[in-house]
């Protein structure tokens, strides 16, 4: 700390001190004289950031029951996340339509949003999703996708099969496990083995990205008592596959494997 002259001798003030060296960034420039205007200006800065709880974030005693390093580490952790959390800005798409979310989906720094309000509008953002499987960035095909998955309708289903070749991965592993997985659906909608399993196996036995035949493995898995062809395409994938990930998947799904068993019990 630029300016301090006075003595340091006790833990509490020499973590403080450490502390106010590591996170001058943070804080409004100047040149402090003191110790004790350190730890004014350091609680001054935490109750602007977090006036709920600034008066006891930065206790001069932490490091009484801390050690000086751990005191200091924390206080300039909290300090950082304060930062980072008052500079994020705050969305709001309360305002917009499902066809603008889906289209904001291709924001990072608006994509979560957007795709909790798909998730909340359920069935009612199909119309919307349905376009967004065919938008040129592939974030926003894998984030309706994810939508389908919970809240899957037949009139999407040409939509989705027609993802399960495109060239990006992600693309590829979501409309698979959109397709395929019953664990997440919401409501009775399921589309038919008889027309999902073959485009899995497919991705299992031929896909060039480990990442899409790891989720169609894992896909296929509960489908390994009533379909031959799935049973046959995770065996081979146990045992050939050239990625140990995809034959770990596909080893808990063939007889003797833990998820097998389960399945027979």
């Amino acid at each position: 700390m630029s300016g301090a002259t006075c003595s340091v001798r006790s833990p509490a003030r020499r973590a403080t001190l450490r502390c106010w060296q590591r996170v001058q960034r943070f804080l409004p420039p100047g040149q402090l004289a003191s110790t004790e205007i350190a730890c004014s200006r350091i609680r001054q800065c935490a109750r602007a950031r977090c006036p709920a709880r600034g008066s006891s974030l930065f206790p001069l005693r932490l490091a009484q029951r801390r050690t000086v390093g751990d005191a200091s580490r924390l206080l300039t952790s909290r300090l950082s996340d304060m930062a980072r959390t008052g500079a994020r800005p705050v969305v709001d798409l309360s305002g917009n339509t499902l066809a603008e979310a889906v289209e904001m989906l291709a924001i990072p720094h608006r994509r979560k949003v957007a795709l909790r309000k798909l998730m909340a509008a359920g069935r009612a953002a199909t119309p919307a999703v349905r376009a967004g499987l065919t938008h040129e960035d592939p974030e926003v095909r894998m984030a309706c996708c994810q939508v389908l998955d919970h809240f899957m309708d037949e009139q999407a289903l040409p939509e989705l099969a027609a993802n399960v070749n495109h060239w990006h991965p992600g693309v590829r592993a979501w409309s698979i496990h959109a397709l395929a997985c019953d664990r997440c659906k919401e409501g009775t909608c399921r589309p038919g083995e008889d027309d999902v399993i073959p485009m899995v196996v497919e991705a299992l036995l031929h896909d060039d990205d480990r990442n899409v035949r790891q989720q169609a493995a894992g896909m296929l898995g509960p489908s390994v008592l009533r379909s031959e062809a799935a049973r046959a395409a995770v065996q081979r994938a146990h045992q050939h596959d050239p990625h140990p990930a995809v034959r770990k998947v596909a080893g808990w799904w063939v007889p003797g494997g833990p998820r097998y068993r389960k399945l027979r019990a």
